[in-house]
């Protein structure tokens, strides 16, 4: 895989979570309080690395 692979996975995953993101918000805040803000940070660490 090369990088431009990687980045369209990212952003299909991306995606996934932005269609999705209401149940996760509903549940996740239930359950854990804040973890879409480490998913996000996940995932811009994940993009940076990819650009290096």
């Amino acid at each position: 895989m090369n990088k431009t692979d990687i980045l369209s996975e990212v952003k299909n995953e991306l995606r996934k979570q932005m269609v999705n993101k209401q149940e996760n918000t509903e549940i996740s805040k239930q359950a854990q309080g804040e973890p879409e803000y480490l998913f996000w940070c996940l995932s811009i660490t994940i993009i940076i690395l990819m650009m290096w």
